[in-house]
């Protein structure tokens, strides 16, 4: 299967749902890579509290895609979520998702692979909307635990 890689901007509410995905995806089959150099897809959760969260998120995405043209990355997080008109225009992401739809990531990987599109799924937020499930039993490099109490900011 594919290697995965991960970076994860801002709050503990990001490195908690980054820890849910990547748990998600090996037990879907991924395997884990140590350094962006040996992975087929990277994973950036973005942080969008502030200009420069939005600014280190964008430069990482540049960096990342002139390193290696061929790797997939997926922009999830915050920023997408938070400005949906204007990170479709982000080109170097090939999948973008936004907070309310990170357990299709994937899926979305398999699907890009396989049809080589490039897919942006970012779903509002309704006002009873209940937190997406993210679940795992353990937090790697972690010795205490998260417990989610929010989606992205203001979404408690």
């Amino acid at each position: 299967m594919y290697k995965v890689f991960f970076i994860t901007f801002g709050c503990k509410v990001n490195q908690y749902e980054t820890e849910c995905m990547r748990a998600d995806l090996v037990y879907r089959g991924f395997d884990i890579a140590e350094t962006s150099d040996s992975a087929d897809v990277i994973i950036v959760n973005s942080c969008t509290v502030t200009a420069s969260g939005d600014s280190k998120s964008c430069y990482t995405l540049r960096k990342l895609r002139r390193k290696d043209p061929d790797v997939l990355i997926v922009l999830t997080g915050c920023m997408p979520q938070a400005s949906p008109e204007t990170v479709g225009s982000i080109l170097e992401a090939d999948i973008i998702v936004g907070t309310k739809d990170r357990s299709l990531i994937p899926d979305l990987i398999v699907e890009f692979f396989e049809k080589k599109q490039r897919l942006v799924k970012i779903s509002g937020y309704g006002t009873s909307d209940s937190f997406e499930e993210l679940a795992h039993s353990s937090f790697s490099g972690k010795t205490r635990a998260f417990v989610k109490i929010q989606d992205g900011c203001n979404q408690f």
